[in-house]
């Protein structure tokens, strides 16, 4: 399920980043932030405490810098997982 919900939250947060919307951001960044933990992403849940607070302040930057890297640690979590998930495979 966290892999299934991965693209539905990571766009939750890029909506909030592209209305400007910092309560919304720190919403959607908590939530994954959370999620990301449970599951060991340990660098995909410190990059959403960094979302998280730049929502708290209503310090969201013009530059989408922070979105690519959120692209990236999805992706490398997506990959990670599905390489678990393939390594413990009943065969």
């Amino acid at each position: 399920k966290f892999l299934d919900s991965l693209p539905d939250r990571k766009e939750k947060i890029v909506e909030a980043w592209n209305e400007s919307d910092g309560a919304k951001l720190s919403r959607a960044a908590h939530k994954l932030k959370g999620a990301s933990s449970i599951f060991g992403a340990i660098q995909l849940s410190q990059l959403c405490l960094e979302l998280e607070t730049l929502g708290v302040e209503g310090n969201i930057p013009s530059d989408q810098k922070a979105l690519d890297e959120l692209d990236r640690e999805v992706e490398q979590v997506k990959v990670e997982i599905r390489l678990f998930l393939q390594g413990n495979a009943v065969h």
